[in-house]
């Protein structure tokens, strides 16, 4: 056999390939094919298995489970009343208040149930007009199931929205905060 003069790389020629560069060639037996790489594949398979169970599945932890909500709110509001387009957002809160990642429900922290009540029927109220725009909100907050529906007709359902305004937005504007 005349000497290669590329060299012989374990039991093989090396040859020039125009397109990939060097390419090995085999001239002789092949080694039978390792078990390591098969062991070491099925090890990672049942080890990345075990992870997942062992993480609770494929639950996100930034998006908890529907039975772990504090707020479950959807909030519809149209700016323009009745007629007018329609904006809607769906708030899921699992903590409430400055520990909360989201923003929203940051805001919300300090928001019961009770602050969602309508205006009572006998109190007095200016006659102020605060334009078309109408809420509603509907939904779960911390266990309580929450319906209420808003308006700008007149004082006390003005100071109402605006006491809701990190759900709502600005009276007549729609969804506020993030």
């Amino acid at each position: 056999m005349s000497p290669n003069p590329l060299g012989s790389v374990r039991g093989g020629r090396r040859r020039l390939d125009g397109r990939l560069g060097y390419r090995f060639q085999s001239t002789g037996p092949r080694a039978p094919a390792s078990t390591t790489t098969g062991v070491r594949s099925r090890n990672l398979a049942i080890a990345l298995a075990l992870l997942f169970v062992s993480c609770g599945g494929s639950e996100d932890a930034l998006a908890p489970g529907a039975d772990t909500l504090l707020a479950d709110l959807r909030v519809t509001v149209k700016p323009e009343g009745p007629g007018g387009p329609e904006r809607v957002r769906r708030v899921e809160c699992a903590i409430l208040g400055e520990e909360a990642i989201d923003p929203r429900c940051r805001l919300l922290g300090g928001l019961e149930a009770g602050d969602l009540d309508p205006v009572p029927r006998r109190a007095a109220c200016a006659p102020t007009y605060g334009g078309p725009g109408t809420a509603r909100v509907s939904g779960e907050l911390r266990g309580a199931r929450v319906s209420a529906e808003f308006n700008l007709t007149d004082a006390c359902e003005i100071a109402r929205w605006r006491r809701n305004g990190a759900l709502l937005g600005a009276p007549g504007v729609g969804h506020g905060a993030p």
